[in-house]
């Protein structure tokens, strides 16, 4: 925004002081009087306090007859000052003119929305609501008095002075500046202020010009090198020649006459833009990145500042906040401010390290800072065309600078470049006599470990053929082992003495299983024990460990007569304890088990009574008429393995079934099969299973849990030894 007097520069309010400028020539200021006298040797006057008087209109609601009335007369007061509260204010100035050749006159006010220059009729003296002259910045230029761009910030009026009268005229304005605080118009003579305007727009032009020219001939060069330094350079060249055109008025003269809300909106967005894409450039040209990491990470902060700034003026602009805009043009000279000595200090840090290009940026800063300074100097004295001049020279100075400091960076990495390609070169050429030497040295070693290599192939192969011996020696050994092991468990004939109904699943995990069934039916009396163990791990040595199981049962059953089911498993559990030296703390290998005993009421041919043990292995049973699974649970403690309490006992549980129930005894490893997603087939789903199942036959059951398993398991290895054995009552 313009510097419209000195007195608002120095109370600080906020103006685009850097680029945007008001010519105000050698003004004669009227004092003393309570009318403008206008003589034929001055062409420029500025009212002030003495020269007009104001009337305020809080609510906008009075008409020109009744401010234009006697009445009202009294009410209007030499005072210029405003208040942001009152939107409209009548003005009130008189003229006597006594001019030897006759003018015109146009008047120029603060940039309010609207203006209404009322005139009286020269025959009855009245104010007729039809004698009036509009302008305003809220106004399109084809309805404003004046349709030039005499000064974009000040609207003008044409004045209708007649010549060798006294005259009083009455101005409304209404919509205050947001910038403004007094009122003070300024009454020129249309050929002066042609002419002033004609100096002021043949520069600006030149200016206009050069940017114009200045971001082709960089946007030429970004589309042939494709730097981003140049694409940045280009958009801040552009935004802030747009701005420039905005201030100078040929914006609203030749783009968007039609369009004012442009015209006194279009800043606000374009001044955060020039800011983003200027510390855009110098993080790109100055390759902070490297050069300055802090720094860059302090200008990325910026950048996202200015774009959260950007989101609040368009906030503000929707939603017609205009009090807010003063902070805002706080914030933005404070960003101004910061940027600035950011990017010098960047500058010096990056010439301290070396970084050739970064001596013009600085040297363009400082010129922005020379220049600025001078501009202030010439605000501050009132010549404030001679300011404006200052700084488009400054930023004229600043585009060439920064020009001429990116063709020498391009210049800089191209000579890097080529400097690298050279070393590169030489370095290649280094490493192909480096390869030459390497190679003989290569062949020769080659030769070497090529017979050394033959020598230990020949070895490797005798030593694999004696392991392939071994292992074969060791398979043989474990698939008899196998024989062996199938040779104890019972076999289908043992089975069906026992059982006429029955089914059996044992999957062994390898050729040998950790898992055992065991099977001894006495039939004089009648009673029948059924085991199925899982010993501790799997192969080989669970294997040993299922032997070691069937030939204590065996011992314990047949030899010394012990028919109890907890009493066979406190003595299988002694046994294994003594037969491993389980007691040395050396051993904790054990045995998971359940063992029923199945005897025949001798009162009752249906009825069959059934006492169960476990240890850590439960019984699963379904009852023939009403298809309810139960469950029985065994101790929560194995066989053999460590032993913590003084004496281990187990416990028994009698069933008193009937003929067509069916037990299940199984080890673990069924349930605890992963399938492809991971997951176990489950304790719960298990017992579902057998549910569904129980009113086939048991051989039916058999080929479905198969079915079931390898549903489940599908590509998936098997973890563990599986056995289930079912029986029918």
């Amino acid at each position: 925004m313009k510097l419209n007097n000195i007195n608002t520069f120095k109370q600080g309010i906020p103006h685009l002081s850097l680029i945007i400028l008001l010519f105000f020539g050698a003004p004669l200021w009227a004092q003393n009087s309570q009318h403008v006298s206008l003589i034929d040797m001055v062409d420029e006057y500025h009212l002030g306090q003495d020269s007009i008087q104001v009337l305020p209109d809080p609510g906008g609601k009075l008409t020109i007859a009744q401010v234009s009335s006697p009445e009202f007369q009294p009410l209007f007061k030499s005072a210029s000052a405003i208040s942001q509260k009152v939107q409209v204010y009548w003005v009130r100035f008189s003229s006597s003119a006594n001019l030897e050749h006759e003018k015109d006159w146009v008047m120029s006010f603060e940039p309010w929305d609207k203006v209404n220059l009322y005139y009286a009729n020269p025959k009855y003296k009245d104010y007729p609501a039809s004698n009036v002259k509009k302008s305003g910045a809220s106004l399109p230029m084809s309805m404003r008095d004046v349709d030039q761009s005499l000064d974009r910030e000040r609207p003008f009026v044409t004045v209708p002075i007649i010549n060798n009268s006294k005259q009083t005229f009455f101005i409304r304005l209404a919509g205050a500046p947001h910038f403004a605080n007094r009122i003070s118009p300024v009454l020129y003579s249309r050929t002066h202020i042609l002419e002033k305007k004609r100096l002021e727009k043949y520069t600006q032009g030149l200016h206009l010009g050069f940017i114009l020219t200045m971001v082709l001939y960089n946007l030429f060069i970004f589309i042939s090198v494709r730097d981003r330094s140049y694409l940045y350079y280009v958009l801040y060249l552009f935004f802030l020649g747009v701005i420039f055109m905005i201030d100078d008025g040929d914006g609203m003269e030749l783009l968007w006459r039609e369009y004012p809300w442009l015209d006194t909106h279009l800043t606000y967005f374009i001044l955060p833009l020039v800011l983003i894409f200027n510390t855009s450039f110098t993080r790109s040209y100055l390759n902070t990145r490297i050069n300055s990491p802090y720094s860059d990470r302090l200008l990325k902060i910026l950048i996202g500042f200015m774009w959260l700034l950007m989101l609040t003026i368009i906030v503000f602009t929707a939603t017609k906040q205009g009090k807010y805009i003063r902070q805002y043009y706080t914030i933005f000279y404070g960003l101004v401010a910061i940027i600035i000595t950011i990017n010098t200090g960047v500058a010096f840090h990056c010439i301290r390290i070396g970084f050739r290009p970064a001596r013009y940026y600085l040297t363009a800063n400082l010129n922005l800072f020379i220049s600025f300074g001078i501009a202030i100097y010439f605000f501050w004295t009132d010549q404030f065309w001679n300011g404006h001049v200052a700084l488009q020279i400054g930023s004229a100075l600043e585009a060439i600078l920064f020009s001429l400091g990116l063709a020498d960076r391009i210049n800089t990495l191209k000579r890097d470049k080529e400097f690298a390609n050279e070393r590169i070169i030489r370095q290649l050429r280094e490493n192909q006599e480096i390869l030459k030497e390497n190679q003989l040295i290569k062949d020769k070693a080659n030769k070497e470990l090529s017979r050394k290599v033959r020598e230990r192939t020949t070895q490797l192969e005798e030593r694999n053929k004696e392991i392939e011996i071994k292992n074969t020696k060791i398979t043989d050994s474990i698939r008899y082992a196998k024989t062996i092991q199938r040779a104890i468990l019972p076999n289908t004939d043992k089975l069906c003495q026992a059982f006429n109904n029955y089914f059996l699943v044992y999957l062994p995990k390898d050729i040998v299983s950790g898992d055992f069934y065991w099977l001894r039916h006495f039939a004089e009396e009648q009673k029948t024990f059924i085991v199925v163990g899982d010993c501790t791990g799997h192969g080989v040595p669970a294997a040993f460990m299922s032997l070691i199981g069937t030939a204590t049962l065996n011992e314990i059953v047949n030899q010394k007569k012990i028919d109890d089911p907890a009493d066979i498993l406190v003595h299988l559990h002694e046994s294994i304890r003594v037969s491993l030296h389980q007691a040395d703390g050396k051993n904790e290998d054990g045995i998971d088990l359940g063992l029923c005993l199945i005897e025949h009421d001798p009162e009752n041919a249906k009825q069959r009574k059934v006492t169960y043990a476990g240890a850590k292995r439960n019984l699963l049973c379904v009852i023939n008429n009403t298809q309810e699974l139960i469950e029985v649970k065994g101790d929560r403690k194995s066989v053999g393995g460590m032993q913590r309490e003084e004496k281990r006992v187990f416990t028994n549980h009698v069933l008193n079934l009937n003929t067509g129930d069916t037990l299940y005894l199984t080890s673990d490893g069924y349930t605890d099969q992963n399938g492809e997603q991971k997951k176990k087939y489950g304790k719960l789903k298990f017992l579902q299973t057998l549910t569904k199942l129980s009113l086939l036959s048991l051989s039916e059951q058999r080929q479905e849990l198969l079915q079931e398993l390898k549903e489940h398991q599908g590509n998936v290895s098997q973890r563990d030894d599986i056995t289930i054995l079912g029986v029918r009552l």
